[in-house]
């Protein structure tokens, strides 16, 4: 955040934690029925990925409300899988993991699946400029241009790696991907590993 504090979503407490740049921690929000995800616009609107019974997107601010539960008229816990990381676009969309596929809810709260089968996906993240999205897949890291009304084409592998699979993910204003694991990688905005941080 801009103030230098970090959210965080305390999956096993259902609460989001701010902690503040002197490490102190504050609870900001409870009761996300498993909340394991939080995502944030540039104009302060909060989601959570929601892990519990019934796992749903829902918008903390500025007013509490369910974004989206189900896919094809399916509950989203009745498609199998679990639900992973999201991120919000300017838009007003959100992306998020759960199972195997990749999902966008719009600005309408249209429900869309996006990847083939042999996509394992769990932490996902946007390029600076939103023309790109990355989702982790095993080990290595998947990617797909993102078009004007969010839809997602060309799936592809953006890079791949020895040494385990990739978590969470974060990006730079530069378009460096930080992928989590057993280490740190970083690689490139054109896909080269550069480096790992322990």
């Amino acid at each position: 955040m801009d103030d230098g504090s970090v959210w965080i979503a305390q999956n096993d407490d259902s609460d989001i934690l701010k902690v503040d740049r002197n490490g102190n921690a504050t609870i900001i929000y409870k009761d996300t029925n498993t909340g394991g995800a939080v995502a944030i616009t540039s104009r302060g609107n909060v989601y959570v990925a929601e892990r519990g019974l019934n796992p749903a997107i829902f918008q903390l601010a500025p007013e509490r409300k369910m974004v989206a539960n189900r896919y094809q008229g399916d509950f989203l816990d009745c498609i199998g899988g679990t639900m992973h990381d999201l991120v919000v676009d300017s838009k007003g969309g959100v992306y998020f993991a759960h199972g195997d596929p990749l999902f966008y809810v719009d600005p309408k709260g249209v429900v869309t699946k996006y990847g083939d089968a042999n996509l394992r996906g769990n932490g996902l993240i946007l390029s600076p400029d939103e023309k790109r999205i990355y989702i982790t897949n095993g080990p290595s890291l998947v990617a797909f241009d993102v078009q004007p009304d969010g839809r997602l084409t060309n799936q592809r592998e953006f890079a791949k790696w020895d040494g385990g699979a990739g978590d969470g993910l974060c990006v730079d204003d530069a378009g460096r991907v930080y992928v989590s694991g057993s280490v740190i990688r970083v690689i490139g905005a054109d896909g080269k590993e550069l480096g790992t941080v322990p």
